[in-house]
């Protein structure tokens, strides 16, 4: 395959047994999309690349490592990759972006017949936990009233507004909006 992925169309990336894509030249291809028609941030297409990667290494690893047909990849084989990283201590904002990855890539495969089915289509995102900000100590609390100078009107506001804050209990957004 003499092309630059500059040049790939789907037929172009079809192997010698028909109907073949192989997922190199699937990725090459989806990159360089990414890049020039996208116009993705070169840390974005790393990060793409790296997710990738270590998708092919997965699906490359076992007794007669081969190069994986694009084509051959199931909704079984995602599930056992998130598996994978999962298991290996891979935190959950780490597995959903490589999901996400695995979705735009899958999705443009697709969308350039490359493959029949979108085998990421139908699997479930795991669920990120929120982080419950920690609430402030009475010492801090004290700290911050004590910062507006108390002798001027803005500082006087300014304490108005800290305290019209924490007593209330507004959002921020709330708390900007009043007039």
């Amino acid at each position: 395959m003499g092309s630059s992925p500059k040049t790939l169309k789907p037929s172009h990336l079809r192997s010698k047994r028909e109907g073949t894509v192989s997922f190199l030249q699937a990725k090459e291809a989806f990159l360089h999309h990414f890049k020039t028609v996208k116009n993705a941030s070169p840390h974005t297409v790393r990060n793409y690349a790296l997710d990738l990667d270590a998708f092919r290494t997965f699906l490359m690893d076992g007794d007669a490592p081969k190069e994986p047909e694009i084509g051959l990849i199931g909704r079984k084989d995602l599930r056992n990759f998130l598996a994978r990283l999962s298991s290996l201590g891979q935190s959950k904002k780490t597995i959903v972006r490589r999901l996400s990855t695995l979705r735009s890539f899958f999705k443009y495969s697709l969308e350039q017949g490359l493959i029949s089915s979108n085998p990421a289509e139908l699997l479930d995102t795991p669920k990120l936990e929120k982080k419950i900000p920690s609430p402030l100590t009475s010492d801090q609390v004290d700290k911050l009233f004590e910062l507006p100078d108390t002798s001027t009107l803005l500082g006087l506001r300014d304490r108005a507004i800290l305290e019209l804050f924490y007593s209330s209990g507004l959002r921020l957004s709330e708390l900007v909006a009043l007039d």
